[in-house]
């Protein structure tokens, strides 16, 4: 589910549900993401040990390899933000005692800045991962 998608289903909501579900959903296909970004790593890091090995075979140079890279504070930090948003939004009586824009409003303004601050930083630890990676190669 999209983030736009997420508004939109917030915003139509009729129950209270529906509007836990969506809440659930966002966070859902942000831990698929992470998932799918994961095994995208995992799968570079094994090509990029087949090349390091070829590249020392046939250059004569002592074998290494590539650095590693975890996601898992990207997955715990979403972890986190989820734990906040059902303590703060996700409640009986939140769902009851705010009206359904002005909770859809509050869930997007004090989440989704935190939501992109951690793929940001995810984001750039990626970039210098690829660099670490390739700069042996390039030397």
């Amino acid at each position: 589910m999209k983030v736009q998608d997420t508004r939109e289903t917030m915003v139509a909501a009729k129950f209270t549900k529906t509007l836990r579900d969506a809440i659930s959903g966002f966070f859902e296909e942000l831990k698929e993401r992470l998932v799918s970004s994961n095994e995208q790593l995992a799968e570079i890091k094994t090509m990029m040990n087949v090349m390091y090995y070829k590249f020392s075979k046939e250059h004569g140079l002592r074998k290494s390899k590539p650095p590693a890279i975890l996601t898992l504070q990207y997955q715990k930090e979403l972890e986190k933000l989820e734990l906040a948003c059902k303590e703060q939004f996700n409640t009986t009586f939140n769902m009851i005692a705010h009206e359904k824009m002005n909770l859809t409003t509050m869930f997007f303004g004090s989440l989704s800045s935190r939501v992109i601050d951690v793929y940001e930083v995810a984001n750039q630890d990626v970039e210098s991962w690829l660099k670490a990676v390739i700069s042996p190669m390039e030397s």
